[in-house]
This record gives C-alpha cells, structure tokens and sequence, in this order.
C-alpha cells in the first residue's frame, strides 16, 4: 500500500514482526521436520493423545508448509491462512492434552505458542494498513 496516505513503518513495530515471526518459523520448521522424520518424542506424544501414528505426516507436512509460506513473498491472503492453521493447530493441542489428562505445564506449551503466532500476526498485519490518524480509513464497498 503505497500512497500518499501511508504512514512508515516504525522500526519497533519492525523489529517485533522480525523476532516473533523468526521465532514462529523456527519452531514451524523444526518441529514440522521432527514430525516428519518421526523422532520419537512426536511419535510417543501423538500416540499418548491417542491419535493415529500417520497423523505425524500431517502436522510435519503442515507446519513445514507453513513456515516456508511465511519466508515467501506470497500474497496477503495466503499468508493470513497460515496463521489462521497455526493457531487452530495450537488450539487443538492445548485441547487435546488438556482432554488427555496432561499437566497444566503441557497445556501452557502451545498456548505460549499461540501468543507467538497472534503477535507476529498482529505486527504483520499492522505493517500494511498504516495510514495517518487524521485520514479515516477507507471502507471496502461491495457495489
């Protein structure tokens, strides 16, 4: 969005959207590889919640999938689904260990990485719609 109503980008806001994403990609990508190469820390996790061994495949191809969409340059829409399959993958293994019986520790781990994904959505997201405070924003109409 490059017109004479944006406003730049504050290197804070920058910097927020460089670590919270870098760090979501880390963890996107190492665990999508461990998912998909089996190690045996995923392995006895997804059995303990009692879901099927070839689940792994799905989650490792997911969130290998996903992080690389968030190092392309891909358009906004795409990028939004990324975060919308994190935080439903997040939300469903805070629910699953919760309905497992686990510890309040291992219900944390994932809602600690769904504040990870909401922050780097929100500086995202904030990078592209910065217009100035006295300008209104302009509605999008359907006709």
């Amino acid at each position: 969005m490059n017109n004479a109503n944006t406003v730049p980008t504050p290197s804070w806001l920058k910097w927020m959207y460089r670590i919270t994403t870098g760090s979501l990609i880390a963890w996107m990508l190492s665990s999508g590889i461990m998912a998909l190469s089996r190690a045996a820390p995923i392995v006895e996790a997804i059995s303990r919640l009692g879901y099927p061994s070839y689940f792994s495949w799905l989650l490792g191809l997911a969130k290998t999938g996903g992080a690389l969409l968030l190092l392309l340059p891909v358009p906004r829409g795409l990028g939004s689904w990324v975060y919308a399959g994190a935080t439903l993958e997040l939300l469903s293994a805070a629910f699953s260990y919760a309905a497992s019986g686990a510890s309040v520790a291992e219900v944390a781990v994932p809602l600690g990485g769904l504040v990870l994904v909401h922050l780097s959505f929100w500086a995202w997201r904030r990078q592209g719609s910065r217009v100035e405070p006295s300008q209104p924003r302009r509605r999008m109409s359907l006709s």
